[in-house]
């Protein structure tokens, strides 16, 4: 009873040909209990090797998922990249912008919004006052276009408010005129707010603040950091490489002028030459036309 019971096992397991050779061996009962055991082996194996490659499947599903799931859960997806944000100014402000000055945009465009969309950024009215100013101070003299469109297409492009950068910059600039010591300007709302988080903007925005106030003594910047939460080092630093910008900002602005002096200087060149070339084509054609004449009244 046993053994028909095995017989029926193995065979479910193994299909009709092991239930041929298992019904064909009865008399002996030996050779069908081998047989038997060596199908049971088979089929035991076949089974743990297909048990054993599914929960394989299952694992590295598992592990997929995982890590599907710390991606999801890094916020990362929801950030744009600097390609996008790239795209985003492009796409708002199309005219072209000489390459004197989309290069600065590029590199602060770049700059900032690795800032922006740092997990510890925040925005504040100093940082705004420092971004204003070094823009204001980059297209002073830009003549190719409204400089205007280009800052509201910037600020946009980092998915934040023009019109708050503008009203916050005029409320601190107001503001820090009319204070007459480093006390004061230090109680200031604004600077109180800027937190420990760096950002080359808002340093320059503290410089920009003791300047509006008339109080250049450099212990005066050094009690302004300190009451902001920033650090002295970084700020100078961003300081120096604000005045190396603006330095080779002009240098090239310098440069410009120059090559387009001498491409004006070209052109009038060219100008007078074809205008010569033609009088004295037109002079020849009336000197051949006054000797035909001539000829003809002859």
């Amino acid at each position: 009873m046993q053994t028909s019971l095995t017989s029926e096992i193995v065979c479910a397991r193994v299909g009709p040909v092991c239930h041929n050779r298992a019904t064909s061996n009865t008399q002996s009962q030996k050779a069908p209990l081998k047989a038997q055991c060596v199908l049971s082996a088979r089929a035991t194996f076949s089974s743990r090797s297909a048990v054993k490659s599914l929960q394989t499947k299952r694992s590295v599903s598992a592990v997929e998922t995982k890590k599907a799931t710390f991606f999801v859960s890094a916020g990362e997806e929801s950030r744009p990249t600097v390609s996008d944000t790239k795209a985003k100014f492009i796409s708002t402000y199309q005219a072209p912008i000489p390459a004197v000055f989309n290069t600065v945009v590029q590199e602060l465009l770049v700059s900032q919004h690795l800032s922006r969309y740092n997990t510890k950024y925040s925005y504040n009215a100093v940082m705004a006052l420092g971004f204003c100013s070094v823009f204001d101070q980059i297209f002073a003299e830009y003549k190719y276009g409204n400089s205007e469109d280009i800052f509201r297409a910037f600020i946009g492009a980092l998915e934040e408010s023009p019109d708050t950068y503008r009203s916050d910059c005029q409320v601190l600039t107001e503001a820090a005129s009319a204070a007459s010591t480093v006390e004061a300007l230090s109680e200031l709302p604004a600077v109180q707010s800027v937190g420990p988080f760096h950002n080359k903007f808002t340093a320059i925005g503290l410089f920009r603040i003791l300047e509006l106030a008339g109080i250049t003594d450099p212990a005066a910047l050094e009690k302004m950091v300190t009451a902001s939460g920033m650090e002295m080092s970084l700020v100078s630093r961003d300081l120096l490489t604000y005045k190396g910008l603006l330095s080779k900002l002009d240098s090239a602005k310098e440069l410009q002028k120059e090559i387009m002096e001498r491409e004006r200087k070209m052109t009038a060149e060219r100008m007078a030459e074809k205008e010569a070339k033609a009088k004295a084509e037109t002079g020849g054609e009336k000197v051949e036309s006054k000797a035909e004449d001539t000829a003809t009244s002859t």
